[in-house]
């Protein structure tokens, strides 16, 4: 009765030790569930972060895209001033066609009113010569 008995709890040993052992199955296999859930938590992390990466490259696009255009109008504005110096640079360049044009007609003036002296002074001259040699043959 005794090794009946002995064997009947070898028996519950042996089937306590199967269920520990199964026990200690569904732990590890809970353990790989977890550690699956943690790697899907990265990989939930890195979406989450590669997700900001493309919104900052969006923003970083809209930002680029904001700086061509304030260099557009930045260069139409430069085009613009170069466009009003370059009608400055005409104005002063007909100015100075116009200085020179002054310039020309007050030497015409200058030669007409020297050409009048001296036509005035030879006909003057002319005028005594006759003059004198009137008397001379007088």
């Amino acid at each position: 009765e005794e090794i009946l008995h002995k064997r009947v709890a070898d028996v519950e040993i042996l089937h306590k030790r199967e269920a520990d052992a199964e026990i200690l199955h569904k732990r590890e296999a809970d353990g790989e569930i977890l550690l699956k859930r943690e790697a899907d938590g990265e990989i939930l992390h890195k979406r989450e972060a590669d997700e900001e990466i493309l919104h900052k490259r969006g923003a970083d696009g809209e930002i680029l895209h904001n700086r061509e255009a304030d260099g557009e109008e930045a260069d139409g504005e430069i085009l613009h001033k170069r466009e009003a110096d370059g009608e400055i640079l005409h104005k002063r360049e007909a100015d100075e066609e116009i200085l020179h044009k002054r310039e020309a007609k007050n030497e015409i003036l200058h030669r007409r009113d020297t050409e009048e002296i001296l036509h005035k002074r030879d006909t003057s001259q002319d005028e005594d010569m006759l003059h004198r040699a009137r008397r001379h043959f007088q």
